[in-house]
């Protein structure tokens, strides 16, 4: 079931999901509509706290600049980025989660 969350990145994986699209599909499309939020914190710094602070923390996976004194450009860099974020979401929102330890109280 699709239920809206506090978290908008975590309600956006699993809005796109809901869409029943095949995983690979699902992650081209993902990714796609994340760029624009991307390329809108490489270029401005600004965006979601959450979403800053993961592309600053993943930037350097994808920064292959030779010269890393000039800017980033996010042209560039905000597609690798995306489809990095779209299989993190994906895999996130898919991941096995736990069960809760069952626990009978008065029992």
């Amino acid at each position: 079931m699709c239920f809206p969350h506090d978290d908008p990145l975590r309600d956006l994986a699993e809005r796109y999901q809901c869409t029943g699209e095949p995983p690979h599909r699902l992650s081209e499309t993902m990714a796609a509509g994340l760029i624009p939020a991307v390329r809108r914190v490489l270029r401005t710094g600004l965006g979601r706290p959450e979403l800053v602070r993961w592309v600053r923390a993943t930037l350097p996976q994808v920064d292959m600049r030779p010269d890393r004194t000039q800017p980033v450009d996010p042209d560039q860099a905000a597609p690798p980025l995306a489809r990095l974020l779209a299989a993190k979401l994906i895999r996130g929102r898919t991941a096995p989660r736990r069960q809760a330890a069952e626990t009978l109280v008065g029992a």
